[in-house]
């Protein structure tokens, strides 16, 4: 009985192996009685190897770009510091509706002239008038703070 490992580039995501695109190692009678036939995995080559190596490059390089994006978009929403929201107030100055991340959004693409995308934004629950604070957080690594003043519209009879 052999103990021999081989490498395989796994077509698709198997379960306790890896995802899709993937190079691990896995005993030979395993890939050869079961992934490989099933067409879950492809055995490592010279050929293949290479082009998951260009393959990779080409996930640093857009990696880079998505990188120099963000840092970008961080820039432009430190220099904003904070943005102001009109809304009709009730009594107890408690805001009619909600202020929605959509909102924020908007309001923040306006001022940058750059797309955020609202599921990047997080608010707090706000029920009344006053300063909040929202954490836009752009990558697993960036997260820009913003001052969000609600204030009362003002009607002119």
């Amino acid at each position: 009985m052999s103990k021999a490992t081989i490498r395989i580039l796994l077509k698709e995501n198997v379960s306790q192996l890896g995802k899709a695109g993937s190079l691990v190692r896995v005993k030979a009678g395993h890939a050869r009685n079961y992934l490989i036939p099933k067409k879950l995995a492809v055995a490592v080559t010279p050929s293949i190897m290479k082009q998951v190596e260009r393959f990779l490059e080409i996930e640093r390089q857009k990696q880079i770009e998505i990188e120099k994006s963000v840092k970008t978009t961080e820039m432009l929403l430190q220099t904003i510091k904070k943005i102001t929201v009109k809304k009709k107030i009730g009594k107890d100055n408690a805001i009619f509706g909600t202020i929605t991340d959509r909102e924020v959004s908007q309001i923040l693409s306006d001022l940058i002239n750059q797309k955020i995308d609202k599921k990047l934004i997080e608010i707090p629950d706000i029920k009344t008038t006053g300063c909040y604070e929202v954490m836009i957080k752009l990558s697993s690594s960036i997260c820009v703070n913003l001052d969000m003043h609600i204030l009362p519209v003002t009607v002119v009879n």
